[in-house]
């Protein structure tokens, strides 16, 4: 079963581990050109994934992905919208170009951080058959 609330709390937690995680990466100096998003992204997605999880009676690891895939949803309206101010500013040749394969990459990166996430909290979970959860 779907439960919309954890999804929803999933996503809403990797936009602010993502945003706290750059912060921290910046400050300690360890921010690279792909190093430093892609472990920030490992870290937000597995976490919320966990999170998503954890709220879920049931299919936890279902709930994380949803979660993260509202994440992407979220993320890449962010970049739109930062692309469409840059096009406002300097024109088309402000973009850079496009690499599907880093974007599909990317997107089953977290996607598998969000399945670890949930897997690790459903680990822990009491069974549903078994137990009263009301």
């Amino acid at each position: 079963m779907i439960r919309w609330l954890a999804v929803l709390v999933g996503s809403i937690t990797t936009v602010g581990l993502r945003l706290g995680l750059a912060q921290v990466i910046t400050r300690t100096g360890l921010s690279g050109p792909l190093v430093a998003p892609l472990i920030q992204e490992l870290l937000a997605l597995g976490l919320a994934g966990f999170v998503a999880g954890h709220f879920a009676n049931r299919w936890h690891i279902g709930n994380a992905v949803l979660a993260a895939g509202g994440y992407i949803m979220i993320a890449a309206t962010m970049v739109a919208f930062d692309e469409a101010q840059r096009v406002s500013t300097v024109g088309l040749a402000g973009l850079p170009p496009i690499d599907p394969w880093q974007l599909a990459a990317g997107d089953v990166i977290g996607l598998t951080a969000a399945s670890v996430g949930g897997w690790l909290a459903a680990r822990g979970a009491p069974d549903p058959e078994t137990t009263d959860l009301r």
